[in-house]
Order: C-alpha cells, then sequence, then structure tokens
C-alpha cells in the first residue's frame, strides 16, 4: 500500500504543475498536471471558477489529492452557563439510517446499521459546530454545481453523520439554524441535502 502511494506521488510530481485562477479575489492554485483531467472541467470555466470559494477549492484539490477534504475544529463556546441550571437538555437523537438507505443506495458508501450510532462519538455540546457543518454544506454545493458525484456523496455522507451525532437542544440551535440557512436561503435547490434535512428537521420539531 505503501509503495502504491508512493509511486503515485512519484508520478504525478513528474507529470509538472499547472496553476488556475479561482474565486473573486483571483488566487492561484497550482495543480499537477496529472490530476487535472480527474476535476469535472466545469470547474476550471467561467462562472463556476469565478464564484467558487478559495478555501472550498482547497478542499476540492484535497479530496483530489487524498481522497476526502479536512474540516475546521469547533469552537468553544463564549457564554457562561448558569452554575444552578442545567447546562443542556438534549433532545432525541436523529437516526438516519431509513432515510439514507434511500439516499445512498445507489452509491458505493455503506451505510450498515452501526455506522450512525456507534462508529462517532456524540457532539460536544458546548463548542459551536457551525463552520464544520457548513464546510461540508459547501462542499457538497460546490459538488452539485459541477457535477461531482464522488464529491457530492461524501460530503453528503460526512454530514449525515455529523448530524447523526449532533447534540441538540432547546437551548443550542443556531448551528442547525445556521445549516438550515445555507441550504434552503443562500442556495439553489440541492436535492439530496435538502431531503436530509427536512428529515432532521421533522424529526426535531416540537411535539
Amino acid at each position: 500500500m505503501d509503495k502504491q502511494l508512493s509511486e503515485n506521488n512519484k508520478w504525478r510530481r513528474q507529470s509538472g504543475t499547472v496553476g488556475f485562477i479561482i474565486g473573486k479575489s483571483r488566487k492561484r492554485f497550482w495543480i499537477h498536471n496529472a490530476l487535472t483531467s480527474h476535476f469535472p472541467k466545469k470547474i476550471f470555466n467561467s462562472p463556476v471558477n469565478d464564484e467558487i470559494d478559495e478555501v472550498d477549492f482547497g478542499r476540492c484539490c484535497e479530496f483530489e489529492y487524498t481522497g476526502d477534504y479536512s474540516i475546521p475544529l469547533p469552537t468553544r463556546e463564549s457564554h457562561l452557563i448558569e452554575e444552578d441550571k442545567p447546562a443542556w437538555t438534549p433532545l432525541k437523537r436523529w437516526n438516519p439510517t431509513q432515510l439514507s438507505e434511500n439516499i445512498f443506495h445507489s452509491t458505493s458508501i455503506d451505510v450498515g446499521r452501526s455506522k450512525w450510532d456507534e462508529d462517532d462519538e456524540p457532539t460536544n455540546p458546548t463548542e459551536d459546530y457551525t463552520e464544520i457543518l457548513l464546510a461540508h454544506a459547501r462542499v457538497h454545493r460546490v459538488a452539485h454545481r459541477i457535477e461531482w458525484t464522488s464529491l457530492r456523496v461524501l460530503s453528503l455522507y460526512r454530514l449525515t453523520r455529523l448530524l447523526a451525532n449532533f447534540t441538540i437542544s432547546e437551548d443550542r440551535t443556531g448551528d442547525i439554524v445556521s445549516l438550515l440557512r445555507f441550504v434552503f436561503v443562500e442556495s439553489e435547490q440541492m436535492k439530496d441535502i435538502q431531503k436530509l434535512l427536512c428529515d432532521y428537521a421533522y424529526q426535531h420539531k416540537p411535539r
């Protein structure tokens, strides 16, 4: 495995690099020529390459090089919690098993039942996950716009896993509200992620 990876890296380095101007700030990215054909062509052409955020494009490049992309760390909530008041009242956790089997049924993603409940630790309710949720959603939007199926599926899958382990409560909904606003107000129609969030919101509606 390591030998194969080393050979692939050597092959990339020997192919040389090509520069692309991306985003409103016109930032130049250098990509190994051997990999440029793996990117959807739309990502390098106007108007997509003018509108795409440089950070989002960086994650796209990371995905092409490694098969995954990195996300920011959660940030600590700055407000203080009253000591005589329960800090959090967790609501019922969301189980996306049935929904995800429908969304991912035609992909190579494994959505075994244990995926959503056992693989990941619950999120820390004292930390802000807004930027992490939005990072997955922004990558998904880019992939949706340029018809990059493998990246679109991965970003949706990672968002699903995060939401399945997200500690939401009546005292803490700002992270989710920001995500819903981005997907339903600030973006065009994206069927799969909207379906995912509709199911999530329905499961957490007031009873």
